[in-house]
């Protein structure tokens, strides 16, 4: 009895962390030059935005993020913790 109680209660917790929206996600990339060469310890500036209805829709979301890239190009962002310029992260519908 006790296994069972356990598991229904695991299973209702379960139900709650499904449901929460994301508060940040990890996003990686390789920066390259036009002629596609690897910036090797560059400064770089992004701006990321969540659009609505595809790419030519209006962002719901914008935020910015200054890192250096690492020695084969590589830069790390968490997105959702960037210098917010528009909306809010936390009030995106991922569902739609």
């Amino acid at each position: 009895m006790k296994n069972l109680l356990f598991t229904f209660v695991l299973f209702l917790m379960s139900l709650f962390v499904i449901a929460q929206s994301p508060q940040a996600f990890k996003y990686q990339a390789i920066a390259r030059d036009e002629s596609g060469n690897v910036l090797s310890f560059w400064d770089i500036g992004i701006r990321i935005s969540i659009l609505q209805k595809g790419q030519d829709g209006p962002a719901l979301y914008s935020e910015t993020h200054k890192v250096k890239s690492n020695v084969y190009g590589l830069i790390n962002l968490v997105i959702g913790e960037g210098q917010v310029e528009r909306g809010s992260f936390t009030s995106i519908k991922w569902g739609e």
